[in-house]
C-alpha cells in the first residue's frame, strides 16, 4: 500500500490485512503533514473534532457530506488543514430488500486500490492523543442512485496529489473552488460491483473479532444472486456497519 501511494511506512507499519472494518476501529490512511513526508498511518475511524468534550461522538462522524465540509465545525478546519486519503482494495454496500440487507462488493476497475478523500483531526486531552478520519460523501453515479443518495469521494491520481498538498493557495496550493470540484461521483465504469456473502452484515463480530467466519479470506468473494435479487446492485452507504474490504496488500 505504501508503496502504491507513494508513502513511508508510518505508524500503519504493522497493520494485517483486514476483510471487514467497522466503525470505531483503526483503518490506514495517507496523509502528508505540514513539513513532514507522505505517511502511511494508522488513526481510528470517526472523526472527533479538537474541541470535542466526549471522545465517543465519533460513531456519529464516520461521514463528512462534501457539499457543507467547508461550513460544519467539525469539518471546516479539518478540510482545510487535514486532509487525507483511506485507501481500501474493496469496499461493501448493502441494498436493502424488505427487512434484509443485501451485501455487495465494490471494486476498483481502473487500479488496485481506491482512495477515498478524508479528512483527519487530532484530539489531545488528559495526556491521551486521539487521532481520528471520516469519508467525504458525494450525490451518487446512475449505478448507486437507485439503491442510496449518497457515494463515498473517490479521488483519481491527479486529485489524489493536490488533495496531499497543504500548500496556501497564494503558494501554488488547491483553492476552495478547486478542491470542491473533486466532489463529483465516479464515473460508472470505474466500479465493479458483485454480491457478497452475507456473513459482511454483523458489524459488532467483525469490530471484536468475536468470530473468526467474519474475516474469512473468502468474505469478499463473488457468489451468485438468488431469485429474489432482481433489482441491479448500487454502490454505496457509508453504513456504521462493515465499509471497507481488504484495506493492505497482501
Amino acid at each position: 500500500m505504501a508503496r502504491t501511494f507513494g508513502a513511508m511506512l508510518g505508524t500503519a507499519e504493522g497493520f494485517q490485512p483486514r476483510l471487514n472494518i467497522a466503525p470505531t476501529t483503526v483503518v490506514p490512511v495517507i496523509r502528508c503533514c505540514k513539513g513532514t513526508s507522505v505517511k502511511l498511518d494508522l488513526l481510528r475511524w470517526g472523526l472527533v473534532p479538537s474541541w470535542a468534550s466526549n471522545p465517543g461522538g465519533g460513531v456519529r462522524m464516520i461521514n463528512a457530506r462534501s457539499e457543507t465540509v467547508f461550513e460544519k465545525p467539525a469539518f471546516k478546519i479539518a478540510v482545510r488543514e487535514r486532509r487525507c486519503l483511506v485507501p481500501a482494495r474493496l469496499f461493501y454496500e448493502w441494498r436493502r430488500s424488505g427487512r434484509s440487507r443485501i451485501p455487495f462488493g465494490i471494486r476498483s476497475s481502473e487500479s488496485s486500490f481506491f482512495a477515498f478523500a478524508g479528512i483527519w483531526e487530532r484530539r489531545e486531552a488528559e495526556d491521551e492523543l486521539l487521532e481520528t478520519v471520516a469519508i467525504l460523501t458525494t450525490s451518487p453515479n446512475a449505478i448507486m442512485a437507485s439503491i442510496h443518495d449518497r457515494m463515498p469521494v473517490i479521488l483519481d491520481l491527479e486529485a489524489r496529489s493536490r488533495w496531499l498538498d497543504h500548500r496556501n493557495p497564494a503558494d501554488g496550493g488547491p483553492s476552495e473552488i478547486e478542491l470542491r470540484s473533486y466532489f463529483t461521483p465516479v464515473a460508472d465504469d470505474l466500479v465493479h460491483v458483485h454480491r457478497v456473502s452475507s456473513r459482511v452484515n454483523d458489524a459488532n463480530d467483525a469490530k471484536h473479532a468475536k468470530h473468526e467466519e467474519h474475516e474469512e479470506p473468502g468474505l469478499m468473494d463473488p457468489i451468485e444472486e438468488s431469485p429474489n435479487d432482481s433489482v441491479p446492485p448500487g454502490l454505496f452507504w457509508l453504513n456504521p456497519g462493515c465499509l471497507f474490504g481488504e484495506v493492505a496488500g497482501q
